[in-house]
């Protein structure tokens, strides 16, 4: 008896700890975007103070944790991501926290993205009549697996991914029988262990299919699969028919629920996470409030209230519906009436993304018959959902999926579509071009891709830090994947001799000049609606760091940076510096701890030859106040404004000479006061300059 008390007591004990536990909260990351291995602080609540019982994806892709509080964790941002919402697991409660925004995986991109920006694609044989591709690390070795649904033979197929920078490559598929007709596919951990299962949609099957992930070491492994209905009372017409499928945190209990769109039936169904342990459980709820043929879903936090909301594609209605959710933590599902808007004829694959950089998540659907992508800003404030009407681009024929990513480097998700046509197929790109407040993006460009191309993902394949695409071929059951191609300068060091760009990169927003032998960085201009026309640098390099002119001491290398059109209003500069260079002149100028400590000055006039002479010329002072630093191709800049174009040398602030004093003396002659003094050395001296004041408040100067 006083064991079986004793057992009662633990369990009890068990279940007032899972029932305390605090359910992670992502409130905030930054930066917000970044290259590969950029340190990102999370913050939030729930967190594991404990570094190693803190998992954190990137999406599909797990990160590196570097430090870790309850409310703080920073990580490393990993290889092999591109836009990807950052979810956290503490590994102690096993609940999982989602942010709200995705994180952007920057790169030097040296061209804006374009018909030249992707390779010739490279076909993966998958099963009968292929449908979605996604990507996802199954194995936990750094690089995202490729998975596609096969809608004919009812199964899906894995492909463990072997590549290497600059080398996509894949293993041979493994395939997993599904249900009859699968269809749509999602990720995301069920059971907080750690790893990313996998969910599908069945469609004439009427039911998903769920696969535990039991992958150990490099063999990808399921547990038994689950089915589970999406209907709980079948309707007269005995069609169902589910599509789309999304797995995320609906409820904020910090368990990864399903959604999926139910076609015939004019309804979502939504399941309940209800898993302790390593075997999923559900309670399913059909939701069908507005509803008329939903065919696809995703779900983001539209109003930045910390919860996660649902936008449906309503294919017979054309248009898309925004659910605001209002679910309590843990309990059922419950949404506001949904807020609408109309599309093109027929959409289909909707995606979230923040288009604009202005920290709203805005919308964009593909519509499947008036061969147009529709995109909607979102406008919406806290408690409440509102979006723009649509603005509509052309896209191929008959497109069915859409995915965004940033293509080009800069930082700003680009759409890709499917074009489902029987010989003449596309996977067509949209180049954002949008700043704040204003969504634009440029005309389509377009790849040829296998015949009727259904599914598109986009991700980095290959961990070279650029996002790759990859798309189905519906007839001819095949995957086929384009590496990114877009041109990358890295800055790798400067030479001790002149050197002279005639290069130039545009990548539609910064012109950048480097030097086509070495590809080293030079500098950077942001025209600001000035037209400069060509842009062209030179670069001097000095033998010896920190050479003193007028008081200062400045960097070895110098610039000069031209436009064939004189700029008519202040355009930005960006001035590369390496940290070998920057520690050359520390060792000079101990007064110089970073460079946000460093000044230029810019000559414009005759002689800009990389020799200080601004006897014939105009001179502007920059100070380190109204110069903004950063890190672009790898190294540090300098960046600031300025309404000439001319030489510019980076240099500390003003030292004090090396002067050796020998005598002074003072002598008064009738109203004046006579100075005399002699010096025994002077280092770079070029002149004296001898202050009076009368109040020590107002000086008034003599020069010699």
């Amino acid at each position: 008896m006083k064991n079986f008390f004793a057992v009662i007591t633990t369990c009890l004990l068990l279940l007032i700890k899972i029932a305390g536990a605090q359910t992670p909260s992502i409130t905030s990351f930054t930066p917000l975007n970044g290259p590969i291995g950029t340190t990102v602080t999370i913050t939030g609540t729930g967190f594991n103070a404990t570094v190693s019982d803190n998992i954190v994806h990137f999406g599909v892709v797990r990160a590196n944790v570097i430090s870790a509080t309850a409310t703080t964790l920073t990580v490393s941002s990993p290889s092999g991501t591109g836009f990807e919402y950052i979810n956290v697991l503490n590994n102690t409660s096993k609940l999982t926290g989602y942010s709200a925004l995705p994180f952007t995986t920057t790169f030097s991109g040296c061209a804006p993205f374009d018909a030249s920006s992707l390779s010739t694609r490279t076909d993966y044989a998958t099963g009968t009549t292929t449908r979605t591709v996604i990507f996802s690390d199954l194995d936990d070795d750094g690089k995202a697996d490729m998975i596609a649904t096969n809608v004919g033979s009812g199964d899906i197929s894995v492909f463990r991914n072997l590549s290497l920078p600059g080398l996509p490559l894949f293993a041979t598929k493994l395939e997993f029988a599904a249900g009859v007709g699968t269809s749509g596919i999602s990720t995301g951990d069920l059971n907080g262990d750690g790893k990313l299962d996998i969910v599908v949609s069945n469609y004439n099957s009427m039911d998903i299919s769920i696969f535990i992930n039991t992958t150990v070491g490099s063999t990808i492994t399921f547990a038994t699969r689950v089915d589970i209905a999406t209907w709980d009372v079948m309707p007269p017409s005995g069609f169902i028919n589910p599509l789309g499928v999304v797995i995320h945190d609906m409820n904020g209990d910090g368990k990864p629920d399903i959604a999926i769109a139910n076609y015939s039936t004019s309804s979502v169904a939504l399941f309940r996470n209800t898993t302790v342990g390593a075997t999923p459980t559900f309670v399913r709820q059909i939701h069908n409030t507005g509803l008329t043929g939903p065919r696809e879903l995703a779900v983001g936090d539209m109003n930045a209230d910390g919860k996660a909301d649902m936008v449906v594609s309503d294919e017979i209605g054309n248009r898309i519906l925004v659910y605001r959710n209002n679910s309590p933590a843990g309990g059922a599902f419950t949404f506001d009436v949904p807020v609408t808007a109309t599309t093109g004829n027929a959409p289909r694959v909707v995606a979230l993304g923040d288009l604009d950089g202005d920290g709203k998540q805005d919308i964009a659907v593909v519509n499947t018959s008036s061969n147009s992508v529709s995109v909607f800003r979102n406008t919406s404030a806290s408690g409440t959902i509102s979006i723009s009407p649509k603005t509509d681009y052309t896209a191929g024929t008959s497109p069915r999926e859409i995915a965004l990513a940033d293509l080009d480097g800069d930082g700003r998700p680009e759409m890709a579509a499917s074009s489902n046509t029987a010989s003449s197929a596309r996977l067509t790109g949209f180049r954002n071009t949008s700043v704040p407040g204003t969504i634009s993006f440029a005309p389509m460009v377009s790849f040829p891709a296998g015949n009727n191309a259904l599914g598109v993902a986009l991700h980095d394949v290959d961990n070279d830090g650029k996002v790759d695409a990859a798309v189905t071929s519906n007839s001819t059951g095949t995957v086929g994947v384009y590496r990114n191609l877009t041109p990358v300068l890295v800055l790798s060091g400067i030479v001790p001799i002149t050197l002279f760009a005639n290069n130039v990169c545009d990548n539609g927003t910064w012109k950048t000049v480097y030097n086509s032998t070495t590809n080293n960085v030079i500098a950077s201009v942001k025209s600001n609606g000035n037209n400069l026309g060509a842009v062209t640098s030179s670069v001097y390099v000095d033998l010896v760091p920190g050479t003193v002119f007028t008081g200062q001491r400045y960097l070895a290398r110098h610039f000069v940076v031209g436009s064939a059109v004189t700029p008519s209003a202040p355009v930005q500069v960006r001035l590369y510096i390496t940290n070998l260079e920057l520690l050359a002149l520390r060792l000079v100028d101990p007064t110089i701890l970073s460079v946000a400590d460093l000044n230029v000055t810019n000559y414009t006039g005759p002689g800009e030859d990389g020799t200080y002479n601004t006897s014939a010329g105009t001179v502007e002072f920059i100070p380190s106040a109204a110069i903004t630093t950063g890190t672009d191709h790898g190294v540090q800049y300098l960046e600031f404004t300025t309404n000439t174009l001319g030489e510019f040398w980076i240099h500390g602030g003003f030292v004090i000479l090396d002067v050796n004093l020998s005598s002074f003396k003072a002598d008064k002659s009738g109203n004046e006061v006579i100075l005399k003094w002699t010096t025994s050395g002077e280092e770079n001296a070029d002149r004296f300059i001898v202050e009076r004041s009368a109040d020590g408040i107002n000086y008034s100067y003599w020069q010699r």
